[in-house]
């Protein structure tokens, strides 16, 4: 098995059931082209460079944004139109504070 062969099936290991789209969304690679690379394409250096970098930021941090906007997806297809407004409201408020930690400090504590 070559590096590309297994990263890729470290990364479908890694995230199962992802959809072409979803795949393109997370690592930034265009849908018509992860087609291609999950059909045997041969790939790029870049683009086997980002798919070594999330699978190991996914090692490092055990939550991923994949994890997140399923969680989000459910959310948004279960809530009312107020709840939305009121969870768009708090991570609004949440980024403008971390925004404002990092002006004064530096660092997000």
């Amino acid at each position: 098995m070559n590096l590309q062969e297994t990263v890729l099936t470290k990364f479908k290991a890694a995230y199962p059931g992802l959809s072409l789209k979803e795949v393109a969304e997370l690592t930034g690679i265009q849908v018509t082209r992860v087609f291609r690379i999950f059909n045997g394409s041969e790939m790029k250096l870049k683009e086997f460079e980002v798919l070594e970098k999330i699978l190991q930021e996914r090692n490092e941090s055990g939550e991923t944004f994949v994890q997140f906007q399923k969680v989000m997806n459910s959310f948004y297809n279960s809530a009312t139109h107020g709840e939305l407004q009121e969870l768009m409201t708090e991570l609004s408020h949440s980024l403008s504070v971390k925004s404002i930690l990092r002006g004064t400090s530096g660092q997000v504590a």
